[in-house]
């Protein structure tokens, strides 16, 4: 199995096929998996990190990055996200290898 760097609009498409909720897969069938948020920085560049997958399997489906933009001087995390992210958007769909069937 592998990751493979899909566009915008296919992952918008593959949340469609799976099934959407409010802010991804639906549920009950799938769930997050693995997630990080560092709005400040802290541990490396600003990042929100989202791994979805089979609830039931744990076999994940699909990873988001986001690139927010860093605060500067005393701006706060709201007021830093009012600004464009630092880099575009990353999204992963998980699929079988040839060599894995």
């Amino acid at each position: 199995m592998t990751w493979h760097k899909i566009t915008c609009k296919e992952r918008e498409a593959l949340v469609d096929e799976l099934g959407r909720s409010y802010n991804g897969l639906a549920s009950p069938e799938f769930c997050v998996l693995s997630s990080r948020t560092d709005m400040c920085g802290e541990f490396g560049q600003p990042q929100i990190f989202t791994e979805w997958g089979r609830r039931a399997t744990e076999e994940p489906v699909l990873r988001d990055i986001r690139w927010p933009p860093e605060p500067v001087g005393g701006e706060s995390i709201l007021e830093s996200a009012t600004r464009p992210d630092a880099k575009p958007c990353e999204h992963y769909r998980y699929e079988e290898d040839a060599t894995d069937e």
